[in-house]
């Protein structure tokens, strides 16, 4: 699993603990890398990277939500500012009276199995198996086109609480 530093994580739970009787963060990360060959030629090669975090505070015995892109200890704050504010609004119509034991404190890591993680793996490397599928595709003078694609996935998700539950995942998908 990556060395990532959670840090704001446990800042962001301190302030929402002030004002909560429990608080979550679910973290998540997901890095989409798209490459491809075109009749031998290079003809893509595109990533996007999307991450957010999931805030949610324990107020009068109930639950409430808000979710930010922004990862900043600001940002994390108003995110749960504003999940503070939305439960404290609304927990006059709660049906149930939630408490802290809804949310246990687990613990726990889960790697996807692999040989080698998708960031050892080099351009060059994937680009020239890329170009030997297309090039495995040549059969007939009536092929007009051949195209070979890969498409890796790396995600990251943490959950953190303020009972102590710390949870990391990683997973690499091709």
């Amino acid at each position: 699993m990556p060395n990532q530093d959670f840090s704001f994580a446990q800042e962001s739970l301190s302030h929402a603990r002030q004002s909560a009787d429990w608080a979550g963060l679910r973290y998540s990360s997901e890095t989409t890398t798209v490459r491809s060959v075109r009749n031998d030629q290079p003809e893509k090669n595109e990533s996007a990277q999307e991450a957010g975090a999931m805030c949610e505070v324990l107020v009068e015995g109930l639950f409430g939500y808000a979710a930010t892109a922004d990862l900043s200890a600001d940002g994390l704050r108003r995110a749960f500012d504003r999940a503070l504010a939305t439960t404290r609004a609304t927990s006059a119509h709660k049906v149930y009276d939630f408490s802290p034991e809804q949310r246990p404190a687990a613990q726990g890591s889960y790697q996807s199995p692999r040989s080698r993680s998708l960031d050892a793996t080099q351009l060059a490397e994937i680009t020239d198996c890329l170009a030997a599928a297309g090039r495995a595709m040549q059969g007939s003078d009536l092929l007009v086109n051949r195209s070979a694609r890969a498409m890796t996935v790396q995600t990251q998700l943490a959950y953190f609480s303020s009972n102590g539950a710390d949870i990391l995942q990683s997973f690499d998908m091709v």
